[in-house]
C-alpha cells in the first residue's frame, strides 16, 4: 500500500495537471499567406515577437507574430453611389434618361442606420410637339436598428416615394415602428425580419382633391423582409419587402419590392455594375403599379 504522503503528493501532481489543461487556451492563427494554424498556446514559452503552440497535428510549432495577420476592423461607415444615363436622338425626336441612385450605412456593436435615396428620369420629345415625360420618380428612406441581442432589435422606418405621373397621390410617406429578428447573420448570409404599427400618408396629384385616400392618414401594420446574401467577392444581391396594411374603410394593401445585383470586376475593386429593379404596389393611389428596372455604374467607399 502506497505511503500516505506519496499518494498526496501524486493527488497534488494530478490536480495541477489538470487545472493547467483546463484552462489551456486554444488558439487559431490566420497568417499573412492565407493558412491557418491552431493549437494550444504556450503562454510560458511565447514571447512578444513569437507564438508558441502544441498543435494536435503539427505537434509543438513557433509562428513569428510578424507573419499573423492582423484582423480587419470594418468600417463603421459605407456608402455607394450609381448611376446611368441613356439617350437617342434621330431626325424627328429625342429622347433621353438617367437615375440617380445613393446610400450610406452606418453599423456598430449596438446600432444600425440606413439612409437611401434615389432619382429616375424619362422624356421623349417629337418635332413639333412638346416634350413628353414617361417617368419622373424619387424616393427616400431612413432605416434604424437597435441591437437589443443577437436575436432581437427594435426598429424606426420612414419611406417616402414620389411619382409625378400619378393622379392622385404622387407624394407617399410610409413610417413604423416595432421589432426585428435576426433570422440569418453570417459572412456570406443576412436575413432579418421587422414588424410593428404603420403610418401612411398619400397625397399631390391633379385629382387628390377628388380622391377617397388622398390627403388622409391612415393606422395599420407592416412586415419588412430584408436578405442578403455574398457568395462570392464579385457578386451581391440585396432584397427587401416592404408590406403594410392601412385601415381606411376597409382594409388597403401597400408593397414595395426592392432587388439589386451588383458585380464586382475583383475582389479588391470598389467599382461595380448593377441591376435594379422596384415594384412598388399602392392600392390607395392612381395608378396603383409602379415598376422601375435600370442599369447603372456605381462606386462603393
Amino acid at each position: 500500500m502506497p505511503h500516505p504522503k506519496t499518494l498526496l503528493q501524486a493527488l497534488i501532481c494530478l490536480s495541477l495537471a489538470m487545472g493547467s489543461s483546463a484552462h489551456a487556451e486554444t488558439v487559431k492563427y490566420t497568417l499573412v499567406n492565407g493558412d491557418t494554424v491552431s493549437g494550444e498556446l504556450l503562454e510560458d514559452e511565447s514571447t512578444d515577437d513569437v507564438r508558441v503552440l502544441l498543435s494536435p497535428v503539427l505537434g509543438r510549432i513557433e509562428i513569428n507574430v510578424s507573419s499573423i495577420k492582423v484582423p480587419e476592423t470594418p468600417p463603421r461607415w459605407k456608402s455607394s453611389i450609381t448611376g446611368g444615363f441613356s439617350g437617342n436622338n434621330t431626325d424627328s425626336s429625342t429622347s433621353f434618361g438617367g437615375n440617380l441612385n445613393a446610400s450610406s450605412l452606418f453599423k456598430d456593436s449596438e446600432q444600425s442606420l440606413k439612409f437611401t435615396a434615389g432619382f429616375n428620369y424619362n422624356s421623349s420629345k417629337k418635332q413639333g410637339e412638346s416634350t413628353k415625360i414617361s417617368a419622373k420618380k424619387a424616393n427616400a428612406g431612413v432605416l434604424y436598428d437597435k441591437f437589443l441581442n443577437p436575436n432581437l432589435n427594435l426598429y424606426a422606418s420612414t419611406d417616402y416615394n414620389y411619382d409625378r405621373l400619378k393622379d392622385a397621390g404622387a407624394d407617399n410617406l410610409l413610417a413604423s415602428i416595432g421589432v426585428g429578428f435576426p433570422i440569418l447573420d453570417t459572412d456570406s448570409t443576412s436575413l432579418t425580419l421587422r414588424i410593428g404599427p404603420s403610418l401612411s400618408w398619400s397625397g399631390g396629384g391633379k385629382d387628390c382633391d377628388t380622391d377617397e385616400y388622398c390627403g388622409n392618414t391612415y393606422g395599420g401594420g407592416a412586415f419588412i423582409a430584408d436578405f442578403g446574401w455574398k457568395p462570392t467577392t464579385w457578386l451581391r444581391l440585396g432584397v427587401m419587402n416592404q408590406f403594410a396594411a392601412a385601415f381606411a374603410s376597409e382594409v388597403k394593401p401597400t408593397n414595395t419590392f426592392t432587388a439589386t445585383i451588383k458585380f464586382f470586376p475583383s475582389a479588391n475593386s470598389n467599382l461595380f455594375t448593377s441591376l435594379k429593379y422596384q415594384s412598388i404596389y399602392q392600392s390607395m393611389t392612381t395608378p396603383a403599379t409602379n415598376n422601375t428596372l435600370s442599369g447603372q455604374v456605381g462606386v462603393e467607399f
